[in-house]
């Protein structure tokens, strides 16, 4: 399932928080994004970004390194180095040196932070899925179309 978050009336992100936050949720949030929240997106909407922060979503715990993640993203060390600095400042990693690595994970916290602000500044119901903690939003029927 899928979170389809608006930036504006032309701009749309589309973000796979299955592993993250569960159901899917449609919602228009243009009015009502923080400048922290717009980083966020800028981070997302770039590809190489978007890709290696599922590869260190689908690592977990464990994160990556930033050789690792190269070379699954067939993707030069430098030009990554830039991308995953980005992701590290917008919240949605962390990196640890260990030995001569950088070890790169995902910061799954920030997702559910940004999801939660994002529907309770609208008129969308937020509870607290009890096995993961995730914020669920309740949506109308109509919602999902």
């Amino acid at each position: 399932m899928r979170y389809l978050l608006a930036l504006g009336a032309e701009s749309w992100v589309k973000l796979d928080f299955a592993s993250i936050l569960g159901d899917a949720v449609y919602m228009d949030a243009s009015e009502s994004l923080s400048t922290d929240d717009v980083t966020i997106f800028e981070a997302l909407a770039q590809p190489t970004r978007l890709a290696a922060l599922r590869q260190l979503l689908a690592a977990g715990t464990a994160g990556l390194a930033a050789g690792t993640l190269a070379k699954n993203l067939d993707v030069p060390h430098n030009t990554l180095s830039f991308h995953l600095s980005f992701l590290v400042k917008a919240g949605l990693a962390t990196v640890v040196k260990s030995g001569r690595q950088m070890i790169y994970r995902a910061e799954t916290g920030r997702f559910q932070g940004l999801i939660r602000s994002l529907a309770e500044s609208g008129s969308y119901g937020v509870t607290e899925d009890p096995r993961t903690g995730a914020a669920l939003i309740e949506l109308p029927p109509a919602a999902h179309n």
